[in-house]
């Protein structure tokens, strides 16, 4: 047995009894050389402060360790654990570690390392790391892409093994990238020889990204993402969707897998599920997708006055069909019910524009045609003016609207033009419309 003092303390960090894996390979004579075990070398550097200089490094056996060379064998003179023998030659460990593999597990999101000998864990510098998709950076017939790894959530104790728990920017950027760690073929490592020491403060031995060193094990992510926030924002007409992990957004949204509701339960209020998606195809693949709805959609949305007005109203619902990650992991879907409810709301704070008009003097009604929904109820006929001439001079003729009747139903309505202000209309030959709000006035292109 090993110990760091001659009389043997409690503590079993202070000393280590070899196991059966150690040999002797030396022949009978008086000096016998035991090569320790693996397993033993690595427990014993794992001990701070046992072996690690000739003052902590005792020796003591039982009887039964060894026997002379008589034909009736005497046993050797045991050296008691409270008596150990101190040792007369030691010599420092000199030898770097070597990273022997490793592995990568994106669904536990750690990466374990295997080193040649036990390694003090609290030096380990993850920055020094690099993932990368092939054996050389170098290789001009392949493109490398890679993760130059930048911190860690936690490490395991001092051992010949390391897992790393790694961040969830490191775990996104990795499973953003399609090329890279997506399975065995396309995941090396490469590291600097400050990456990290062995318990006697040797630096590991460096692996160049110009020859890494390929995975021995890899598992891939079967998480299923889930949403944890979401916002909708009425003026730009974008739902950012805030994900647990990467998400495969473009390529795998289905847009009328969601339901916009008013409350956790549909039946508790007016509902509305989106047809038109018109996100970027350029949207990169990320932990924020964010959905862009088409100008039907978000009409509609705001047809219905009590949906998506403000936070206390706008929930979604979604199906596991609406969205998956990068390894095609469904996402845990919210059923209604389960609504989750929008974190962040901004409102609609673009003026609408009137973008065309049309007068049918037979049927005595003008439409309005808007670029998005307009309040009905809010129409001040009163307010436009029918004039001959796009501008408005002296010598043109011009009628104020005054008695009419209104039914105008979202972005398209009509005005029912009264006979008096028909009769004022007679013998223009063209017209242009002018629509007052707020003091600013807003052109139309000629009819």
């Amino acid at each position: 047995m090993l110990q760091a003092t001659s009389d043997i303390s409690e503590d079993t960090e202070l000393y280590h009894r070899l196991g059966d894996e150690s040999l002797t390979l030396s022949e009978d004579n008086t000096i016998l050389v035991v090569t320790l075990s693996l397993e033993d070398l690595n427990e014993i550097k794992r001990k701070d402060h046992l072996a690690t200089e000739s003052s902590n490094t005792f020796l003591s056996f039982g009887s039964s360790a060894v026997v002379d060379m008589n034909v009736a064998p005497n046993n050797v003179v045991a050296v008691s654990d409270n008596d150990g023998i101190r040792v007369t030659s030691y010599v420092v460990d000199s030898i770097s570690p070597v990273l022997d593999s490793f592995a990568l597990d994106l669904t536990a999101e750690t990466l374990t390392l295997f080193f040649s000998e036990t390694v003090r864990s609290s030096t380990l510098d993850v920055t020094q790391l690099r993932i990368q998709n092939n054996v050389s950076s170098a290789d001009m017939w392949q493109t490398t892409t890679y993760r130059q790894l930048t911190g860690e959530v936690g490490v395991s104790g001092d051992l010949f093994a390391l897992v790393v728990d790694l961040t969830d920017a490191d775990l996104n950027y990795i499973k953003r990238v399609r090329s890279l760690a997506t399975n065995g073929e396309n995941t090396f490592i490469s590291l600097s020889s400050d990456a990290v020491e062995d318990m006697a403060g040797n630096n590991v031995v460096a692996i160049d990204s110009t020859n890494a060193q390929r995975t021995v094990g890899f598992d891939e992510d079967v998480t299923a993402p889930e949403l944890v926030a979401f916002s909708l924002n009425m003026d730009s007409g974008v739902l950012s969707l805030t994900f647990s992990e990467t998400i495969k957004g473009v390529d795998s949204l289905v847009i009328d897998e969601l339901q916009i509701q008013a409350s956790e339960t549909a039946a508790g209020g007016e509902f509305y599920v989106p047809l038109h998606d018109v996100t970027p195809a350029s949207t990169a693949d990320d932990v924020v997708f964010n959905v862009h709805f088409g100008v039907e959609d978000l009409n509609e949305i705001k047809r219905l006055s009590e949906l998506a007005t403000s936070t206390s109203n706008t929930f979604l619902t979604f199906s596991e069909a609406a969205i998956s990650d990068m390894n095609d992991n469904a996402v845990v879907a919210r059923v209604d019910g389960d609504a989750i409810q929008a974190s962040a709301f901004v409102e609609d704070t673009t003026s609408p524009n009137l973008v065309s008009f049309d007068l049918d003097l037979t049927s005595e009604v003008l439409t309005l045609t808007f670029d998005e929904t307009v309040r009905a109820s809010s129409l001040d006929v009163s307010e436009i003016l029918v004039q001959g001439s796009r501008v408005l001079q002296n010598d043109v003729e011009s009628f104020e609207l005054r008695t009419v009747s209104s039914d105008v139903l979202g972005v398209l309505g009509h005005v029912d033009i009264c006979d008096d202000s028909v009769t004022e209309l007679s013998g223009s030959l063209e017209l242009f419309m002018k629509v007052k709000a707020d003091m600013r006035t807003t052109k139309i292109a000629r009819h």
